[in-house]
C-alpha cells in the first residue's frame, strides 16, 4: 500500500532486488490496470462498483441463504492450488456455494487480471501482492473495501501494516515473508553452539567457526551482499529501537550517517571483514542460492543470508534432510528483530454485488479463519499473518515465531537512489584496514545527501 506500509527492507537493495524480495512470488510485469481504449467496457478507470457491470452482481434471495450462488477465486500459487482447491470443496459442503478455483499464471497474473477488469468478467476473488502494485486497483474502485470483516482485528505486525491504505483495509494478506540467516544444526553442534542471544554470543559464534578446519567462511556472502545482511542488521539495530527512523531522515530530524547507523555498517564492513568472518573478495560476484546453499547444506559453511522465498530451492537440494534452523542477527540486549513483511494477499473486487459480494466475504472470512489459513501457509513454506495461527511447519520456520512479534520489522522502502548507491559499502570493505573508518564515515554521508536530494 502506499508508503504506509513499512515495507520491505531497511535494504540495502537495488530496486531489481528489493522487487525480488517483495515479490518472490510476483511477476516482473506492471500491475496497471488497463484503460479503456475504447469504451466499450467499464475498467478500474471508469467503472463505479455500485453499477450493474454484467453478471458480476445479483439479489441474495429474500427468506433464503446463498446456496445456489456461484463465485471464482483467482489466484497464482501452483504450490498451492490443489490446498484452494481442498478449501473450496469443503465450503460448498458447508454453505452450498460453489467456488470455482482458478490459477493464473504467475508471470502474466496482473496481466490478465487487467484483461478480465477490462471486459467486466471480473473474478470475485483475486490474489494481489502487498504494496504499491494495489494502489491503481483501489484508486480505480477495482477493490471493495474489508474494513470490519472478522478476521481484520487479527492480523499481526506485518499483516496490519500492509492492508491499509487511507484508513481503509483493502486487502486480506495471509502469510508472512521473512528475511534473515539460516544455519545448519549439524556445523553448530560440532562446534557446542546454541542460537545466540545476543550480539556478543553472535560473535563469538563466528570466532568458533572461523577456527572450525572444516569451514570456508563463518558467513558465506552472495551477489546481493551487502544489502541482505545489513538489512537484517537494520532490524535489529536501528528499527526495533527506533521504528520511525526512516521518516525521521526523511524530515531532516535525523541523519543518515548517524551514530547508530555507522556502528551498524562498522560492523559488516570492518569488524567482520577484518576478522576474516565473511568473504570479501568473492561477495559482489557468487551467485546467490547455488554452490553457497550446497556448502551450507554439506556443512562447509557457517551461516547464509537468505529469505522465505528460497525455502523452495532448499526443500529441492537438501536431499539428505539436514537439519537447517533460522535466525535473525541479535542486538548487544537481545536476540534480535525479524524483517518480515505480508507476503501474498487476496482482495475482493469492487465490482461485485448481491449474492456474490456476500458468498465471496464469507469465503474470504472461511479461508483466513485458522484452521485452513494453517493449510495455506504450510503449502507456501511460510508463516502466518494472523497472531493466533501456528502454522504445522519444520522446524527451520517454526523457530521464527518467537521473532515475528515485536520488535520485528516489515519491509522498508529506501529511495531507490540511496538503495542503488549501497554498493558502495564492497568499496569500503576492500580499502587497507586504517582507510576503511574514515571511508565509512563519507560513504554514509554520501547517501545522506543522496536521499536528502530525493526529496527536494
Amino acid at each position: 500500500m502506499k508508503t504506509n506500509v513499512l515495507r520491505v527492507l531497511a535494504l540495502l537493495m537495488s530496486v531489481l532486488l528489493l522487487t525480488v524480495f517483495i515479490s518472490a512470488c510476483s511477476p516482473s510485469e506492471s500491475a496497471n490496470p488497463p484503460a479503456n481504449e475504447n469504451n466499450s467496457a467499464d475498467t478500474p478507470d471508469t467503472a463505479d462498483p455500485g453499477e450493474d457491470t454484467g453478471d458480476q452482481g445479483g439479489e441474495v434471495p429474500p427468506g433464503k441463504p446463498l446456496e445456489g450462488t456461484e463465485i471464482e477465486i483467482m489466484h497464482s500459487f501452483a504450490e498451492s492450488h490443489p490446498v484452494f482447491q481442498e478449501i473450496a470443496t469443503k465450503f460448498e459442503q458447508e454453505t452450498g456455494i460453489k467456488v470455482n478455483v482458478y490459477e493464473s499464471a504467475v508471470a502474466t497474473h496482473y496481466t490478465e487480471l487487467n484483461e478480465r477488469i477490462q471486459t467486466n468478467n471480473v473474478p470475485e476473488i483475486f490474489s494481489v501482492w502487498p504494496g504499491n502494485s494495489v494502489d491503481p486497483y483501489i484508486d480505480s474502485n477495482a477493490l471493495a473495501v474489508l474494513t470490519g470483516e472478522p478476521w481484520v482485528e487479527r492480523l499481526g505486525f506485518a499483516g496490519a501494516q500492509e492492508s491499509v491504505y487511507n484508513g481503509e483495509t483493502y486487502i486480506a494478506p495471509f502469510n508472512t515473508s521473512f528475511l534473515t540467516f539460516a544455519y545448519n544444526e549439524e556445523v553448530f553442534a560440532r562446534n557446542n553452539l546454541s542460537a545466540p542471544e545476543n550480539y556478543a554470543e553472535f560473535v563469538n559464534i563466528l570466532e568458533t567457526l572461523k577456527n572450525d578446519p572444516e569451514i570456508s567462511f563463518p558467513i558465506t556472502l552472495t551477489d546481493n551482499y551487502p544489502l541482505m545482511i545489513t538489512s537484517i542488521l537494520t532490524a535489529s539495530f536501528i528499527y526495533q529501537f527506533e521504528p520511525d527512523f526512516d521518516e525521521k531522515v526523511a524530515s531532516g530530524e535525523k541523519r543518515f550517517d548517524s551514530p547508530e547507523v555507522y556502528e551498524m555498517y562498522k560492523k559488516v564492513a570492518i569488524d567482520w571483514a577484518e576478522a576474516g568472518y565473511i568473504n570479501v573478495d568473492t561477495a559482489p560476484s557468487t551467485t546467490r542460492m547455488g554452490r553457497e546453499l550446497m556448502e551450507l547444506l554439506d556443512g562447509k559453511t557457517g551461516l547464509i543470508a537468505m529469505g522465505s522465498y528460497d525455502l523452495n530451492v532448499i526443500n529441492e537440494m537438501n536431499t539428505e534432510n539436514v537439519s537447517l534452523l533460522m535466525i535473525p542477527i541479535p542486538s548487544e540486549t537481545n536476540h534480535g528483530a525479524l524483517i518480515a513483511a505480508a507476503g501474498n494477499a487476496f482482495a475482493v473486487s469492487g465490482f461485485a454485488e448481491g449474492a456474490e459480494k456476500e458468498a465471496a466475504l464469507l469465503f474470504l472470512d472461511y479461508l483466513m479463519n485458522p484452521e485452513n489459513n494453517n493449510l495455506i501457509c504450510k503449502s507456501m513454506n511460510s508463516l502466518s499473518t494472523f497472531d493466533d495461527v501456528s502454522v504445522d511447519m519444520p522446524d527451520i520456520i517454526k523457530n521464527l515465531e518467537k521473532y515475528r512479534d515485536n520488535p520485528s520489522h516489515g519491509w522498508i522502502v529506501w529511495p531507490p537512489e540511496v538503495q542503488n548507491n549501497l554498493t558502495l559499502l564492497t568499496d569500503v570493505m576492500r580499502l587497507p584496514a586504517g582507510e576503511k573508518e574514515e571511508a565509512l564515515k563519507a560513504t554514509l554521508a554520501q547517501l545522506h545527501d543522496i536521499w536528502m536530494g530525493t526529496i527536494q
